[in-house]
């Protein structure tokens, strides 16, 4: 029989009979590639088999959360991917561990990208955690006036979260310990007792002037004023204790009331939905009244309504989740509401002490407090980005998209445009430091005495109905979301001109799924759409199609042109070819100076009357 534990990789393919490999283990203080390379739309399960130990277990990375998960030896076979699916692991490499005894066997596995080669996609990745790093610390920079971040700054208010999440159990039990028996003090002081035991001349003096008033009634007994010794939790120690309480219970109110406030958000977002599903059944309702020649119309009706549906669907689980943050944040709270009711922290200053003491430090309760408190500090200071776990469950696309936008964003700050509001630039948003950029989410940028302001929407879903024409903004009957839409408005909120409007696609396919002369593919119907997208005028009461371009990126592409045309609507579609470099390298990414020219060629009219004002 085999002594050594056996993995294996269970890989479920949609058309074929499960493959499975095996994996040799060798014990190494290094991890050892296992050999297993797996595609990220894979839906694969594990299973570790130890005959000779039953106690043995496998520790791996998944898509379950960000722990490592646990599984026995000989048990059930368990997901560590789900296939194409909301949680997915992006390609790299991911690492597992099989403790068997005293032996520990380490390796890693690797998940493959289905549009990038390695290289381009860690660029990719360096790239991000490099651009969002250095952005978030900009733009606390910019809101606090400052040129360095605050360490009393509440800039990482969802890292402090899963910081005490994960380190409540911890805490609590220290608090408890200290409970038990706080650092005290032995001080002196003079109060008023109804009998004497060692008077001194402070004493004599208070018995002289106010003995007087305090023994007018001749059946009391006499009252003394003077020194006692007692105990007291008034110190140092116990400050740092009651501040590092005091501030995890202002951030969490900060966060919950961040999250009350999306959660209120997307309230309002259904109540919208639900009313645009009111007036679209009253327009079919009438339909049905005149079948004749609405037939078309009436189909259309109904697939708007169906998504309108969907859209709820979608906001309420959003909803659900952030309730149940919302819970989380409570729970945590009352605890340290509880901890503050304590007796030994009763008037102890919630102020922060100056220094740490030689006390507080040897003994081990306040220790892990403080060591905790200060690897929160130090994770505020180092790291004000988005939570690079959180990468992990962003799908090859996803990123791609990020990329572009980051791309997008640098080519206007090189135009000398501010980043003003959305996303990273919003104060509160307690969702800016986790990895992920929420669909609708809007950006605005600005020039100091402009003109004009330009709004990047990401993956913003287009209203389908005009029942309120009581305001201006794009729509579409098909209700599309483009992943970028980018508009130069003027100061009064009106499109600066007639071709303001610019959509930007990013699409992880090969070419010939993008651009074929004989026969146009399916994305060719989406595309077209954009470039003829309307846009309602409240003010002149008319339709436009303000989109002047749309710019398709795409991975770069052995023996393929880096720019094209499209063979319809020529510069009305370009397709151009994107290749992330080294962020830490002087070179230019593949494609960014044409991406760039385009942006450019967009912004054109805006950039030229600058330049007749100087």
């Amino acid at each position: 029989m085999d002594m050594q534990p056996n993995l294996q990789f269970i890989i479920h393919n949609p058309y074929s009979k499960p493959i499975i490999k095996s994996v040799e283990m060798s014990s190494s203080n290094e991890f050892i590639f296992s050999g297993v390379e797996l595609s990220e739309y894979s839906r694969v399960e594990v299973k570790l088999q130890t005959p000779l130990c039953l106690d043995a277990v496998l520790r791996i990375e998944s898509c379950e959360t960000e722990e490592l998960l646990e599984l026995k030896s000989n048990s059930e076979k368990i997901t560590i991917m789900h296939g194409n699916s909301q949680q997915m692991l992006v390609p790299g490499e991911y690492p597992y561990e099989v403790i068997v005894g005293k032996e520990k066997y380490q390796g890693y596995y690797v998940i493959k990208s289905n549009h990038f080669s390695d290289e381009p996609l860690i660029n990719l990745r360096k790239y991000l955690e490099k651009l969002l790093r250095g952005l978030s610390s900009e733009l606390i920079k910019h809101h606090l006036g400052m040129s360095q971040p605050s360490t009393g700054t509440n800039y990482t208010l969802m890292n402090l979260l899963q910081f005490i999440d994960k380190h409540k159990n911890q805490i609590q039990n220290s608090i408890q310990l200290i409970s038990r028996d706080p650092i005290t003090d032995l001080i002196s002081q003079h109060s008023i007792r109804n009998y004497s035991r060692k008077p001194d001349s402070k004493s004599f003096r208070w018995q002289a002037r106010k003995s007087a008033l305090n023994n007018n009634h001749s059946f009391e007994k006499p009252l003394h004023y003077e020194k006692h010794t007692l105990l007291t939790t008034h110190n140092i120690e116990n400050q740092w204790i009651s501040f590092i309480i005091s501030y995890f219970i202002r951030c969490l109110f900060q966060l919950e009331k961040s999250f009350r406030e999306n959660v209120q958000s997307i309230e309002n977002q259904v109540i919208e939905k639900r009313k645009s599903i009111e007036d679209t059944e009253i327009s079919l309702g009438k339909i049905k009244q005149n079948s004749i020649g609405y037939r078309e119309q009436g189909k259309r009706l109904n697939q708007i309504v169906y998504r309108l549906n969907k859209r709820i669907e979608e906001l309420e689980k959003e909803k659900e989740e952030h309730n149940k943050y919302v819970q989380l944040v409570k729970r945590i709270s009352n605890l340290f509401n509880e901890i503050k009711k304590m007796e030994w922290l009763n008037g102890v200053p919630t102020r922060k002490p100056k220094m740490s003491t030689n006390r507080l430090l040897k003994d081990y309760r306040y220790r892990n407090l403080y060591n905790l408190y200060r690897d929160l500090s130090q994770l505020e200071i180092s790291k004000p980005h988005f939570n690079q776990e959180a990468m992990r469950h962003r799908k090859t696309w996803q990123l791609f998209e990020y990329y572009n936008l980051g791309l997008l964003i640098d080519i206007l700050k090189d135009n000398n445009y501010k980043w003003i509001s959305g996303w990273l630039a919003d104060k509160e948003n307690p969702f800016e430091h986790i990895g992920t950029l929420p669909g609708g989410t809007v950006l605005i940028f600005e020039k100091p005495e402009s003109d004009h302001y330009i709004e990047v929407a990401y993956d913003q879903e287009l209203e389908s109905t005009l029942f309120d024409k009581s305001y201006s903004r794009y729509f579409n009957y098909e209700g599309r979301r483009p992943d970028i839409r980018m508009t130069i408005y003027k100061q009064d909120g009106s499109l600066y001109g007639k071709n303001s409007g610019l959509v930007i696609e990013s699409k992880c396919r090969h070419h010939r799924y993008l651009i074929n002369n004989d026969i146009d593919p399916d994305v060719k119907i989406q595309l077209g759409a954009f470039k003829n997208l309307n846009y309602y005028n409240s003010k002149e009461r008319g339709v436009e199609t303000p989109i002047k371009q749309v710019i398709v990126l795409y991975p770069k592409q052995k023996g393929i042109a880096a720019e094209e045309h499209d063979s319809v609507y020529g510069e009305g579609i370009i397709y151009l070819q994107i290749e992330p470099v080294d962020p830490e390298s002087e070179e230019t990414p593949f494609g960014y100076e044409n991406f760039k020219k385009w942006i450019e060629e967009f912004l054109s009219p805006v950039l030229e009357s600058e330049e007749v004002v100087k």
